[in-house]
């Protein structure tokens, strides 16, 4: 499968689970809402990513969309786990996000590198609230974590994030400053298989989402 024809399934794919978040926007939840807007952030995100690698470096656009996923992802879990004092987490590490991001673009990885070192960061600090996350469902007695959306939410992002922790981890190393490389080939067609995997899984929940109890309740 050539980038071109990639590209046009990965993007259908978010533009429908974009459009059935925005479709279930009036029942959503105040986290599942942070999702929403995540989700709208991305698909814009991937759209400039997709045009501006038409004619060259498209890493400009990941240093400045990663800190606003990191946000928008720590308010979701700030709001899904429902921490003791509303929105302090998740504002503290978004944030904190943007802050590091900001120095790490202007001291150690402009904008025509690619921002592992963050990328990483947002992966670890996701990998963190999933099992934080699981750690919540599981104390619960009463809870039944197959009938919440979040148990399934959280599912996804821990299965996208693990995979990424260890592709940032390892993509600096093995690829360096060749991009072109057929291991970099390699890495970037799984990391877009992942992507894939995640959007498609974040959808099927919105179709069921009647069915499921939202998140944060």
């Amino acid at each position: 499968m050539d980038f071109e024809t990639f590209s046009i399934i990965y993007l259908t794919v978010l533009f429908i689970t974009v459009g059935l978040a925005i479709y279930r926007w009036n029942i959503l939840s105040i986290a599942d809402r942070f999702m929403c807007l995540l989700l709208f952030a991305t698909l814009l995100a991937e759209g400039v990513s997709n045009f501006l690698a038409r004619s060259g470096n498209n890493f400009v656009t990941y240093h400045f969309y990663t800190p606003v996923e990191l946000f928008l992802i720590s308010l979701y879990f700030d709001r899904s786990i429902k921490f003791r004092r509303p929105y302090l987490i998740g504002l503290t590490v978004g944030i904190s996000g943007i802050i590091l991001s900001v120095i790490n673009t202007l001291y150690f990885q402009p904008y025509d590198q690619f921002n592992s070192y963050i990328l990483l960061l947002d992966a670890c600090v996701i990998v963190i609230f999933c099992f934080l996350s699981f750690y919540r469902l599981l104390i619960k007695e009463d809870a039944v974590p197959v009938k919440m959306a979040h148990f399934w939410l959280t599912i996804c992002f821990l299965f996208f994030s693990s995979f990424t922790f260890v592709f940032y981890g390892l993509y600096g190393t093995l690829v360096g400053q060749d991009h072109n490389s057929r291991l970099a080939f390699i890495f970037n067609y799984a990391l877009w298989f992942s992507n894939l995997f995640l959007y498609i899984g974040i959808a099927v929940v919105f179709i069921r989402y009647k069915k499921l109890i939202p998140s944060g309740e």
